[in-house]
């Protein structure tokens, strides 16, 4: 029997590639502040979204600091801690 031309293939559809999947346990000061940012936004980006690209605009920002000189007490990165991964990474 022939394929018919222009038929959906079934499941799901492909994306842009296999990403590394990371764990990571927000806490609510955090998740505040990438809400806020996210209602700022014209169109409101997922949470998982949002944290992309503030990841983003903070690696292409003029001047980001190359270290961490001391701790801010008032930082949201020291509230929460990152999940150990199982292959090392």
């Amino acid at each position: 029997m022939a394929k018919k031309a222009g038929r959906k293939r079934l499941g799901r559809p492909k994306t842009t590639g296999k990403g590394h999947l990371i764990g990571l346990r927000c806490h609510k000061p955090f998740l505040a502040a990438v809400d806020e940012w996210r209602e700022e936004q014209d169109e409101k980006p997922s949470r998982p979204a949002a944290i992309v690209r503030l990841a983003e605009l903070g690696l292409k920002a003029e001047n980001p600091p190359a270290k961490i000189q001391e701790k801010d007490p008032k930082s949201l990165a020291d509230s929460y801690r990152p999940m150990e991964s199982d292959d090392g990474d």
